[in-house]
């Protein structure tokens, strides 16, 4: 009997020794809890930037453009004269509009239908009255003849010399960022080349 007891202790530590030895492959396989993927869904649109008034896609360059006609009403209307200068600067219109021989800066939303400011008027500089009583083409009208000839958007429009006449220069950001000017005889209507 002795021999027996003896040996019980022995298998004992023999099994607790292999069990204590055992590798990691051989370990009871442990499962993780089955997660289904989620269904398919459409693409998230690519993210857009806020950068610059400037917009290449034709509505909105038709309602940018829009928006500086209805400046130029907006501002002319406000001092009763007419525009000889539009700039398109942080998301809002300048003006310079002449009344007799005086120049009002007139600011407008970016919409072009409220002034938010008007600067007291200064008198008229030289060039730019003589540039004004030579433009039978208005402001507006020039901007049209040269997004026809040249399409994008308005970043600015103002009298000039060019070539002997007064012209309209008309700086159009276009669908490749590109500034362009563009020039439109203040008496004819047409375009310089």
């Amino acid at each position: 009997m002795k021999k027996t007891t003896a040996l019980i202790p022995t298998l004992l530590a023999g099994g607790l020794l292999l069990a204590g030895c055992t590798s990691p492959a051989t370990a009871p396989a442990t499962t993780a809890p089955t997660v289904n993927p989620p269904a398919a869904t459409a693409a998230a649109p690519a993210p857009t930037t806020t950068e610059a008034p400037r917009s290449d896609t034709p509505a909105d360059a038709a309602a940018h453009n829009a928006a500086g006609e209805a400046a130029a009403a907006t501002a002319e209307a406000e001092v009763s004269g007419t525009a000889i200068q539009l700039d398109h600067d942080d998301q809002r219109w300048e003006v310079e509009v002449l009344v007799g021989d005086r120049v009002h800066d007139v600011t407008t939303d970016n919409g072009g239908t409220a002034v938010t400011e008007s600067d007291r008027d200064e008198a008229v500089d030289g060039d730019d009255a003589r540039r004004a009583a030579a433009a039978t083409v208005s402001l507006v009208d020039a901007m049209k003849t040269a997004l026809e000839a040249t399409p994008g958007v308005i970043d600015d429009v103002e009298l000039d010399d060019r070539n002997g006449a007064v012209v309209w220069e008309v700086t159009i950001d276009t669908a490749e960022n590109d500034d362009v000017d563009v020039y439109v005889d203040a008496a004819t209507g047409a375009i310089q080349a």
